[in-house]
């Protein structure tokens, strides 16, 4: 039983420690967000958030989707990456940038920027025998739960960053 317990012990150390040097270094998190929002390819995201948004007139609507096509992708990223680091940690920025920058994830984000799924639909490109099985590790599992319990804060933060981009 003591065994059981020091090994249970150790293990809570061990959990505490890693937690403590993903927080120890901030510079390396907000790097490993903003390339996620780059491998996300947030502005596009940018975009559909723009063109869903109330505005009173289509005249304030273009105006709205000018501004924003004035800012470079990287400061999109740079800008929501300081924000959206609340949402997401290290571990899923570094497990979801990988995945995005596949040829799989690509082929998602592609699915969903451009056809019906941006629009609600539920299309999914089919992944091959070797994508699903990267897909069904428990780094993979863990990072798109996490980042999909993130989305909605994400888009809002996105929307907020919309607002100030229009304002300026």
């Amino acid at each position: 039983m003591k065994f059981v317990k020091i090994i249970l012990l150790a293990c809570m150390l061990c959990s505490a420690a890693m937690a403590r040097a993903e927080e120890a270094d901030p510079a390396l998190h907000l790097k490993a967000v903003q390339e996620l929002m780059a491998a996300m390819q947030t502005e596009k995201m940018m975009r559909t958030i723009t063109g869903t948004s109330g505005f009173p007139s289509e005249a304030k609507r273009t105006i709205a989707f000018a501004k924003l096509a004035k800012v470079p992708p990287a400061e999109i990223h740079a800008r929501l990456g300081r924000q959206v680091r609340r949402y997401v940690s290290l571990s899923t920025a570094l497990e979801m940038t990988r995945y995005y920058n596949s040829a799989y994830g690509k082929k998602v984000l592609y699915a969903s920027y451009n056809s019906s799924a941006s629009l609600g639909g539920a299309w999914r490109p089919a992944p091959t025998a070797a994508e699903r099985a990267d897909m069904n590790r428990p780094a993979f599992i863990k990072a798109k739960k996490e980042l999909e319990q993130a989305d909605q804060q994400i888009r809002y933060e996105g929307f907020l960053l919309m607002q100030a981009i229009n304002r300026a």
